[in-house]
């Protein structure tokens, strides 16, 4: 039974993790030593690999890759942190969150000044 990421082929369930987990270690060596621009492109593809690793998190064999599996998101975690990168998704539900804030405290205000 052939494993399919994309359009390459793997052998095994067990060789498509290593070789993706291998990838996105190389890619994030790259974006440390300055090779690739720490982009959300870049990141992206990162993320993609991890992502299609993590889909065998009940396979035996990822209990021996956890760890590095852990420590690649963790790495990918603190380049976006680096470059205050926020999801499209969080960055409206904050403006959501400060509208509401500002509304309530100018609520609040006009509340202050009618009692007076």
């Amino acid at each position: 039974m052939k494993f399919r990421y994309h359009d390459r082929l793997f052998n095994s369930e067990q060789e498509l993790m290593q070789i993706l987990l291998a990838e996105a270690s190389e890619q994030l060596k790259k974006i440390d030593h300055k090779l690739l621009h720490n982009i959300n492109e870049h990141r992206i593809q990162i993320k993609f690999r991890l992502r299609a690793v993590g889909n065998y998190i009940n396979h035996p064999h990822f209990e021996k890759i956890k760890c590095t599996y852990n420590t690649l998101w963790s790495r990918l975690y603190q380049l976006e942190h680096s470059v205050n990168f926020r999801h499209p998704y969080l960055k409206v539900a904050m403006e959501k969150i400060k509208k509401q804030k500002n509304e309530q405290m100018s609520n609040e205000k006009k509340d202050y000044y009618r009692t007076r």
